[in-house]
Parts: C-alpha cells; structure tokens; sequence
C-alpha cells in the first residue's frame, strides 16, 4: 500500500549549496515548477544534493529490488524524483556534473532498469512506489562535445538501448532520454526545459490577465 503526504512548503529562494550545488539548484527548481503552478496537485519532489535543515523533501531516492528495501537489496541512489498523485513515479533524474564516459553513466542507466520499485525514506519508515508504462528517467550528463564519445553515445549507444525490453515491472528503456552537453549548466537548461515540456504549467487566462 502506497501511503505518503504531500509536501507542503513555501516557494523556495535559489541559493549556491554545497559539493553537487548544482544537482541541488535543479532540484529546488523542479519543486518550485510544481508547487507554483497549482496545476499538478499531490505531486510529490524528492532531490539530493540540498539543504536538509530548510527543505523537507532533500530525501535522497532509492532503488532496489524485490519487495522490501534493506541493505542488501538497495542497488543505486538517485539525484531527483517525482511522484504522481497516486503515488506512482512519473520522473526520475539523473544528473552528472563531472564529465562522464559511457561507462559510467550506462552503470546508472541500468541500475536504475533494474529496480522494481522506487523508496523514500520518511520518519515512519520507507514508502515504497512503483513505475508505470509512462514514468520517464532522464539522465543529463557533462560530455565533451569532441572527438568519437558523443558520436559514439547518440549514433550506437542511444539506439541500442532502446532495443532491450526492460524488467515487467521497471522503467522501459524506450523512456530513458539522454541529455548531453559539453558545459553542466547547458545540460541542466535543458533538463529544465524538457520537464516544462513534458510537465507544462498553463499560462494566465487572457481575461484574467486584462481584469488584473
């Protein structure tokens, strides 16, 4: 049973935190792309990399397999996570600051794959949530925009990717969007301007703009 409360806290001011600042930039960001826009209800934000002592959802997300999260079945943290109101995962992010290789940031894709389901650790314990057919896991990434490895990424291995199957109840690999830029910030841009997309917040009614 998928129990959890909705988070309910003022717009929060961007500030430069700490080692991962911007991951944690982004995610004050995306919890004020949903709690102002008063378009998506009971949407949940969870993020790393923030201020614990002001924010109360700087809840690192987790995946694990099988039915209950412990040590043993926890196989990767990640940096963002958004909940639908039913307390189903509608996004999942990913961000690397640093620059990355193939290698590294495959290891996240597929770690993520491989979780059943998705946990956020509260004071009365765990609350587990699940995937659906339409939860979308982005991963934005620092490549250098030279020689092969960027060739490399959008010509093989995105393509590649998207031929696996996926676990029956885990994120489909047709759902996982790479973003890669040379410069983070360009790539977290990006990552911002993908989600307004995907998560679009209504502009003013034409009346009620004239009437203020």
């Amino acid at each position: 049973m998928i129990i959890d409360t909705v988070i309910d806290q003022p717009i929060l001011i961007l500030e430069r935190l700490k080692p991962g600042h911007e991951t944690g930039l982004f995610g004050v960001w995306l919890t004020n792309h949903f709690q102002t826009s008063g378009k998506y209800p009971g949407h949940r934000v969870y993020y790393d990399h923030g201020d614990t002592a002001s924010c109360d959802n700087v809840v690192v997300p987790q995946g694990f397999l099988g039915d209950k999260i412990s040590r043993e079945t926890c196989v990767t943290n990640l940096d963002a996570m958004v909940l639908a109101s039913d307390g189903t995962v509608a996004l999942i992010v990913e961000i690397e600051e640093k620059a990355s290789s193939p290698k590294k940031f495959l290891g996240d894709v597929f770690a993520a794959l491989m979780c059943e389901k998705f946990a956020i650790k509260h004071p009365d314990g765990h609350h587990i949530h699940r995937v659906t057919k339409d939860t979308v896991f982005i991963v934005a990434c620092m490549v250098p925009d030279r020689g092969y490895r960027l060739k490399k990424i959008e010509n093989a291995i995105n393509p590649q990717l998207k031929l696996f199957s996926g676990l029956p109840d885990g994120i489909s690999p047709a759902k996982v969007q790479f973003l890669f830029r040379s410069e983070i910030g360009a790539a977290i841009n990006d990552l911002e301007a993908a989600i307004q997309s995907m998560f679009p917040v209504a502009a003013p009614n034409a009346n009620e703009t004239l009437a203020g």
